[in-house]
């Protein structure tokens, strides 16, 4: 009796889970989604394998965030919302900070990046992205940035790329 041949199980975790699936909860504008256990169950997978493999400047820029150390907001890692999950969040400020590798220069991610923005915006959240580049070499500059918006939120909502 032969084998029976299996091709490799893909991974519950691909681009389908941030691209694809429905909303849920309650979003800025009256956006009502769906909400499922499983979404839930794999959001929560994934945020926490994003977690456990984060890049060093992730960790770096967390150790500045986390426990209320900067200015004494409050900032998520890894933060579900709707079919994205946001590097960091501050619920206090609706600021997203993304951190943008060299996988974030090709057209397909930049068409990626700028639909999760307008959407976030939709929702009232104000996106700051910066290179891990500054991160690591600016790490100054781009915690002043913050703080500026973290002074003046309103002034400043959109969008807005290594700001420094």
């Amino acid at each position: 009796m032969r084998a029976k041949e299996t091709e490799p199980n893909p991974s519950p975790f691909g681009a389908f889970i941030l691209i694809s699936l429905p909303l849920w909860g309650r979003l800025g504008e009256g956006k009502t989604i769906k909400h499922t256990k499983t979404m839930t169950t794999i959001s929560l997978l994934k945020r926490r394998e994003l977690r456990q493999n984060a890049t060093s400047s992730e960790n770096l820029l967390w150790q500045q965030l986390r426990n209320k150390r900067f200015c004494g907001l409050k900032f998520r890692r890894q933060h579900d919302l709707g079919p994205f999950i946001l590097d960091f969040y501050c619920h206090e400020l609706k600021l997203c900070i993304e951190l943008d590798g060299d996988g974030h220069h090709s057209h397909q991610a930049e068409y990626y990046d700028s639909q999760r923005t307008a959407f976030l915006n939709e929702c009232g959240i104000t996106v700051l992205r910066f290179s891990n580049e500054t991160v690591i070499n600016n790490m100054s500059g781009l915690l002043a940035c913050i703080k500026e918006f973290a002074d003046n939120p309103r002034v400043q909502s959109g969008y807005h790329k290594d700001g420094i």
